[in-house]
């Protein structure tokens, strides 16, 4: 509890940690550390980049702790004196081979399942997460709309898919996926698909912006709409907006499908 974090990565992969928070970072595997740069920074003149190849080559071999990650975590825990506690394991994401391994190296640690906890700790965002959320939502709403207006009788599906993706990365963003519906009928990315009078087509959009994600559904119609799929939306509408009523901390998501269920 009173030890700082350590972040371990794979040293071919360490250049993304370099501006991480966490300071203590820990590499496995050869990576760049394979490779000899020191021929760099004896050149008369030598280019900042070749300076920075240089040290990035002395960090990972100063501190490379093993040959894969299972090597590296166990070792990060016996050099923080932690190898006789309790250790936490997110067990969804290390299979059970992995988890024999670290067993069999920390044998007088307890390991314990906390993937339930991390999912919990997970669901409290920073102000810098919610801030990223809010924007990656905004980009991912904005490129919808504009992609709609390319949903027009006898245009191809193709040009919709594309203007979301245009207009994703124009904002900095990157695109997650861009798949449609027409009729109710599966989904796809066919993009020589084209738009009929009459048909409802259902889109989903999702962009990723600074690592983090965002998803958008919709539902066009083609041309004029008829009275019974306005009936329908108008009913589904009012269905959400009681749902919405109940939306508050520490309300169940359970709650608001059975407002939703009581209204249709």
């Amino acid at each position: 509890r009173d030890k700082d974090p350590v972040l371990t990565i794979s040293s071919l992969t360490a250049p993304f940690a370099s501006t991480a928070w966490v300071k203590d970072v820990r590499y496995y595997g050869a990576g760049l550390a394979s490779f000899d740069f020191s021929s760099y920074v004896r050149e008369p003149n030598p280019s900042e980049a070749d300076v920075e190849l240089s040290r990035l080559h002395d960090a990972y071999t100063s501190k490379k702790s093993g040959n894969n990650a299972l090597e590296v975590l166990a070792a990060t825990i016996e050099d923080l004196g932690l190898e006789k506690g309790v250790i936490g394991l997110d067990f969804e994401g290390v299979d059970g081979n992995d988890r024999d391994y670290l067993v069999h190296s920390l044998p007088k640690a307890k390991i314990a399942n906390c993937s339930e906890l991390l999912r919990i700790v997970r669901m409290v965002k920073s102000d810098d997460e919610l801030e990223r959320l809010t924007r990656c939502a905004e980009i991912n709403e904005e490129a919808c709309r504009d992609a709609l207006k390319n949903v027009v009788e006898g245009r191809k599906a193709g040009e919709a898919l594309q203007r979301f993706k245009e207009y994703v990365v124009n904002k900095g963003a990157l695109p997650e996926h861009q798949i449609y519906s027409s009729k109710g009928r599966g989904v796809s990315e066919e993009a020589e698909y084209r738009f009929r009078r009459g048909e409802a087509v259902f889109f989903d959009f999702g962009c990723i912006h600074r690592m983090y994600y965002s998803d958008t559904g919709n539902t066009v119609l083609v041309g004029a709409a008829p009275e019974n799929l306005v009936k329908i939306y108008k009913t589904c509408s009012r269905a959400l907006s009681e749902a919405l009523k109940f939306v508050a901390p520490g309300a169940k998501a359970s709650d608001l499908g059975t407002a939703m269920i009581r209204y249709l």
